[in-house]
């Protein structure tokens, strides 16, 4: 039985586990603003205790409140809109960069490969977005060197038969041509 933090967890198992972190990421940014809005809360409730007033200051509280309670309210509105804005840019921009990165790092390799480089494919961080299309990736182009690889030998292969005038190496080259060609999709 795979063992948890060993890597030979199946993929779906995961998949789950990157999923759930998520999750809890969310849910802790959650209970962090909201533990902030009671102890704000908390701290406005207690700034404005005047339980110990006489009836007169009563009511003169009470009207100055009705005065200032509309512009009050307006202020505070607009501190709870600003912090929701905040938080969720702050939370996109993480996000969108655990996926731009894989996608940057994509492309990077894609125009290596197109150049002809042999540098080794760099990879994505660990907490990255599009892992398993970062795996895909990987095994792609390595099919595609060893394609190109073998394409190449069957074409020296067939340089050589035809050289030497051996009808059977230049069938066994063609039949080779062939099968290779048979692999390559088009949409043409």
């Amino acid at each position: 039985m795979p063992q948890p933090g060993t890597g030979d967890l199946p993929a779906d198992f995961q998949q789950y586990a990157r999923t759930l972190g998520r999750f809890k990421r969310v849910a802790r940014i959650s209970l962090v603003v909201a533990a902030l809005s009671v102890a704000s809360l908390l701290l406005l409730i207690l700034a404005i205790d005047d339980s110990h007033q006489d009836y007169q200051k009563s009511i003169q509280a009470l009207a100055l409140t009705q005065r200032n309670l509309g512009w009050m309210m307006a202020l505070a509105g607009t501190w709870l809109l600003g912090a929701t804005a905040a938080t969720t840019w702050l939370i996109t921009l993480y996000s969108s960069f655990r996926l731009a990165g894989p996608l940057y790092r994509f492309t990077q390799d894609l125009q290596l490969r197109e150049m002809g480089s042999d540098a080794p494919l760099l990879h994505i961080r660990r907490d990255d977005y599009l892992q398993e299309e970062c795996l895909l990736l990987d095994e792609t182009l390595l099919q595609i060197k060893l394609h190109y690889a073998e394409l190449r030998d069957t074409v020296e292969a067939l340089q050589r038969a035809r050289a030497n005038l051996d009808d059977a190496e230049l069938q066994r080259c063609k039949h080779t041509l062939n099968h290779l060609a048979s692999k390559v999709i088009t949409d043409d």
